[in-house]
């Protein structure tokens, strides 16, 4: 090998193994990167945000693109946005299992029949079905406290990193393990608070300027 080549070859070899040893022992191997966003951006952005019931969540082969979609059914129990005739929602995500065959999405949303959920949605290309937003970060299981009888929410966020660009204009990944349960009437509130319409500005109308009157004009004394 001439050794110009070499020269080249040796320091690219030890980036490539570099950067392999690093996604290798990277956390976020298994784990889909979202745009991050806050609960006031996910609620202005959603097409719909709903509080439901699941029916049922069943998974079908699609002959024409060759994959699995699992379709989830949600009875509507209360609905923060969105068109408010419809008393039912279907949503369609990729991945499913089907006996033995199944695929996965890391970071999909996960749904069981009967469950109760809160869920930011937005429509896909398809308009019978919508898609969670921001994939698990939108699907807030509801749960209650048995004690209290306090009811909670709780996201579903193992394989979930978070993307978004610092005041140094470098872009970082945060992983969303741990999220603490969030009380759902407090959550509900600022819901509903982020969805109010803005008040209008008020329109102030400009002063109507009157035309001074003329000045007399006096004559000058004569000179004796």
């Amino acid at each position: 090998m001439p050794k110009s080549l070499s020269a080249i070859l040796k320091p690219l070899s030890t980036i490539l193994l570099g950067l392999a040893a690093f996604f290798l022992a990277s956390p976020f191997t298994q784990a889909t990167i979202i745009v991050k966003l806050d609960d006031q951006q996910m609620a202005q952005r959603a097409h719909t945000i709903i509080q439901g019931r699941v029916l049922s969540v069943n998974a079908r082969w699609h002959a024409k693109d060759r994959r699995i979609y699992t379709y989830i059914k949600i009875a509507v129990i209360q609905r923060f946005k969105g068109d408010p005739q419809q008393q039912e929602i279907d949503i369609r995500q990729v991945g499913g299992a089907i006996h033995s065959i199944g695929s996965h999405v890391p970071g999909s949303a996960r749904f069981k029949a009967g469950e109760e959920t809160l869920v930011f949605l937005e429509r896909q290309h398809n308009p019978r079905y919508f898609h969670v937003m921001g994939m698990a970060y939108g699907k807030l299981a509801i749960l209650e406290d048995p004690k209290t009888q306090k009811r909670f929410l709780l996201r579903d966020t193992r394989n979930i990193a978070a993307g978004s660009w610092n005041t140094k204009g470098r872009f970082q990944l945060q992983h969303l393990h741990h999220h603490k349960p969030i009380e759902l009437d407090a959550f509900v509130q600022k819901l509903q608070s982020f969805l109010q319409p803005s008040p209008p500005k008020q329109q102030t109308t400009p002063p109507t300027l009157q035309p001074s009157p003329p000045k007399q004009q006096t004559a000058p004394p004569k000179q004796p």
